[in-house]
Formats: structure tokens, sequence, C-alpha cells
């Protein structure tokens, strides 16, 4: 890793790393050192350059600086005064967040908390502006309809809306004032030719549409713009809009090279370089199978730059919207000694597993991904086991309160017999379901009887309303890998709308097994997420730091 120092008029830099990165980045920056006047401080044990514009241009290309933190913190963005008559509908943090939007010339980032009114929100610098149509919207599949409903509510004029629906819903819309489209839909309009990518008939047709303006929702999932076919489509969608609008509660999803994709789309004059981007924010090791840019480093800064010049942000405590903050209960379990005995065996690959499902599982041992599938096979083991625990839990939990509650897993295993065993107070929601399936499930539990809300992690987590009206109670079956989902599962409950004053969560956790480590890497991304996205560090209130520390010290124990 190299760790640079500006000053006034000298480019310091160390170097940190295992033996084989630090040796190949030795070698890189000798030469650079030969081309551009550098020299060695053995003293101090630090690569010096002159701070010129020939040497912050060079070293900015392989990643050793960004010369984009040079840039003055304010970059000249314009003072805005809004006209208060044509905003009334906006609380004071959407204001500011409309104002942003406007000195940044159209091209932002909105992170909002869930339930802090993301949508309208992106929706005012279009209302606003009043001229940035047409307008292209794209969103998860389950939400298209929910943001015709907004633009319908707080749209001062009557706007003609279409909706895309089906593989061959693309074409020119010039007639219309605003379409939405789904992020899957894209993905069967590109193909190969030779080595080029291609994109349908039908995409170069929407494009004569001649949009002003997109909207990102759930911006995230742009993250593999390497690979995905609908990332590829929509980025040559995009790039030349005039004002792009993303937003998420969760932009950054997983890890710092996640969000490169978005920062890229919205400021490509800052970052247009995803190699030196990974050799600076990814902490870019050489490792055993090749290159890993799975870490983190140079976080600071690179919050310092998406702040100044990318992203809007604002949590919901900084916002401090009247919410319950959910409240964590891990429950400890440990695992039966023969249960035991077969997860030792599996984990070192000497005994296979058979599922719920009949499906035999076993530790493969593949280049690079071994440990993965280790913990892929050991996840499941360790959920398909805590069954019976949350049968019980369930069922005291009918038998002894009037309330409903939230049960979110992962597997189809878990959640098919969870269903089968509370078939008459139970609702199903999960991503083999249709949308008028899902939909039903959320009515029945939101106004009907049933009380207990089967939610697969990744379907719950978007777009679902209404749930914390009727409930403020979950349990987490199965811990997921990647912070995002934890939030935005627990911000169906955690939200604005809700009439409780707390939100408790369950967390049944099988004591040194999987979950250990699954908590180890739950905390480390946290941190580097929160040490982005939050630029008040006072406001970083992970959840699974706060469980690691309940399991620490008390935490409900109930072995059986």
């Amino acid at each position: 890793m190299f760790i640079p120092t500006i000053t006034e008029n000298q480019i310091q830099i160390k170097l940190r790393g295992n033996k084989d990165t630090f040796n190949f980045q030795l070698d890189q920056i000798k030469q650079l050192a030969e081309k551009y006047e550098g020299r060695y401080n053995g003293e101090h044990k630090v690569w010096i350059f002159p701070k010129k514009q020939l040497q912050i241009d060079e070293l900015s290309k392989v990643g050793i600086i960004d010369k984009a933190i040079l840039l003055p913190k304010e970059k000249d963005y314009k003072e805005v005064d809004l006209d208060e008559s044509k905003v009334e509908y906006l609380r004071e943090y959407q204001k500011d967040a409309l104002k942003y939007m406007l000195a940044h010339d159209g091209k932002a980032l909105l992170r909002l908390g869930c339930g802090a009114g993301k949508t309208v929100t992106s929706l005012s610098y279009f209302f606003y502006t009043e001229h940035n149509y047409p307008l292209l919207i794209i969103c998860p599949v389950g939400i298209k309809y929910q943001w015709a409903e907004e633009i319908h509510k707080f749209s001062k004029k009557k706007l003609n809306i279409v909706i895309c629906e089906g593989l061959n819903s693309l074409r020119n819309y010039s007639e219309y004032d605003v379409v939405i489209c789904n992020y899957d839909l894209f993905a069967y309009h590109l193909y190969k030719e030779g080595n080029k990518n291609i994109i349908s008939d039908d995409v170069k047709e929407l494009l004569k549409t001649h949009f002003k303006g997109v909207i990102l929702d759930e911006c995230q999932r742009l993250k593999n713009f390497t690979k995905a076919k609908s990332v590829k489509v929509i980025r040559k969608i995009v790039d030349f809009m005039p004002n792009i609008i993303a937003l998420s509660a969760t932009p950054l999803d997983n890890k710092l090279i996640d969000f490169y994709s978005i920062l890229n789309i919205l400021r490509p004059d800052i970052f247009h370089n995803f190699y030196a981007y990974k050799i600076r924010y990814c902490n870019a090791r050489i490792m055993r199978w090749g290159w890993d840019y799975s870490g983190a480093s140079n976080v600071n800064q690179l919050r310092e730059l998406t702040h100044n010049h990318v992203m809007y942000s604002k949590s919901n405590k900084e916002i401090q919207m009247e919410l319950p903050i959910a409240e964590p209960i891990p429950i400890k379990y440990t695992l039966k000694e023969k249960d035991k005995k077969l997860y030792n065996k599996i984990a070192k690959g000497k005994s296979t597993y058979t599922d719920l499902a009949g499906q035999e599982l076993k530790v493969k041992r593949i280049p690079n991904k071994t440990f993965t599938t280790k913990n892929m096979v050991l996840r499941k083991y360790i959920a398909e086991k805590k069954i019976p625990y949350i049968k019980q839990f369930l069922k005291d939990f009918l038998e002894d309160t009037d309330e409903k509650i939230i049960v979110f897993t992962q597997h189809h295993t878990v959640i098919d017999v969870l269903q089968e065993a509370f078939k008459k107070q139970a609702v199903k929601f999960d991503g083999r379901s249709s949308d008028k399936v899902r939909e039903k499930a959320k009515k029945d539990f939101i106004k009907g009887n049933k009380r207990i809300f089967l939610g697969q992690q990744e379907a719950a987590g978007i777009g679902l309303d209404g749930l914390q009206k009727v409930c403020h109670i979950a349990i987490y079956v199965e811990l997921p890998w990647k912070p995002i989902i934890l939030e935005q599962t627990i911000g169906r409950i955690e939200r604005s709308g809700t009439k409780f004053e707390n939100v408790l969560v369950y967390f049944p956790i099988f004591k040194d097994t999987v979950e250990d480590h699954i908590l180890e890497v739950l905390v480390e991304k946290e941190n580097n997420i929160e040490k982005i996205l939050d630029e008040d560090p006072k406001y970083a209130y992970g959840i699974s730091k706060r469980i690691v520390a309940l399991l620490e010290t008390e935490g409900l124990d109930n072995d059986i």
C-alpha cells in the first residue's frame, strides 16, 4: 500500500504491504523516480517527488496519489437560494439535499436513511427545475408502481408516465414525460459482436427519447459494471445524460471496490481510472492467486472526496427523525455434541452434508475459493440446525403475545419448513413468488390476521413499506455477509410511519461456529462503510458491533 503525504512543495510516499506487494510497488516507484525526479530519503524511509503537475498526473495514473484530493473543497459550487413556495412539501434536510443537487448541477448521490423520503427528495430536483424532462427512472422491479404513485402525489403539474413491462417494452417514448424501467429488463438487451458489446435496437430506440435526466434508485445495483449485462447497458444509456441522481440508503454494498461504478458515473472527472482507484482505496495486495482488491485503504481521503463532490449523506439519526432505533437481542445457543462433531468434519472436508432439500453438500477445494465454499456450506448447516429453536421461539411468541413478528432468513429450505409449521399464522415473501403473490402476503400481514411474516432477506429488504405500522419485532435466522442486508431488512420496521416506541430484533447465534466469523466480517465491513458514509463518526452505530458487544457481556442464553 502506498501512503502519501502531500506538503506545500513535495509528495512524500511510504510503502506498506506483504513481501510480494512491497517488492512490486518498490520496483514501480523506482521506475517512476527515474523518470520524474524522485529520490529516496533513507533517514525517514520515504520516496520524495517534487509537487509539480507532471508528477501529480503520473503518480495519480497508477493510484499512488489521487490528484482529486487537491481540488478546492467547494470547487466553485454555487450558492443556492430556494424558492420556498416551490418546496413546501419538503422537510429541512430534504431541502438541503435539493440545494446539494442544484449546486452540483444535477449530478449527485443521495444517501438518506430508510423511510426518510429518498424518492420525493430525488424527484424534487426535477419538479423544481421543471425543464429536465423526459425523465428516466430505473429501479428494482417491485417498486415501479410506487414511483408512479409518488410522482402523482407530489408533482404540481400532470406528468405523462409510462411503466415498461416485458422484454419488448423498450421503444421511443418521446410523447411521455417520465419512463420507469427496472434494472433486470436491460440484461436482455446486450449481445456480443466479436469483442464488442452491442446494445439492442430496442435500446437504441429508447435513446431516441432524448432523456434529459435519470434517477437510479438503489444504485448499489450498479456495482458490477465489468460483468453484469444490465449494468453495461445502463452505462451506455446514462453516460451522456446531463442530470443523474442516484439514491440509496446503503450505496456502499459490501467493499470499497463496489463503490467505484456509481462514483465514476456521477463524477468521471474525479473517478476516471479504475486501476488507480483499486490501488489507492482497496488495499491492493498480491496474494497467492493474484491481486486482491477486497480491502480498504485511505478511507478518510475517499470520504472527504465523496462528501465534498459527489454525495449528500444523512442517516436517520443525523436528521433526528423521531424513529425508534433497533435494539439487537442476541440469543446464544450451543450445538449439540453429535451436531458439533459433524460440523467439524464438514469444516475439514471429511464429511458431506445432506440438506433438507436432499442436496448433498461438501466443502470443495477450489483455488482461491475453498474458504468461501466452506463458509457457505457451514452457514447453511447452522441455519437448518436452528429450525427447532426458531419453531419453539415462534410458538412461545404466538402464545405469550398478541404481537406480529417478521422472520428474516435466506435459504429456501428454512423458509419452507417454517411456512409449513406455521401455515395458518404465516405469510411467505421471497424471490420465487410473483409480484401479485408477494403483494397479497404483505396485505394479509398488515391488514389481515396473519402474525408471522417470513421474509427472504434480499426480497424483503427493498421497497417494502407498511410493515412498520403493525410490527416492531423481528428475528434474524441467518446472519448475512453484508451490512447492507442487515440495514435494509431492519429498515422495514425502523422507519417513519411506525406507532411503536421501540424496535426489537432477535439474533439467535450458535457459539463457536461460522457465525462468529460472519460477525467479525460484518463488523470490519461496517467500520469501513461508516468511515465513508457517515460524515460525523458519532452517528455511526452499526448493529453488528452492538451484537458482538452484547454477546461478550450478556445476551440471552437459551441452550436446550
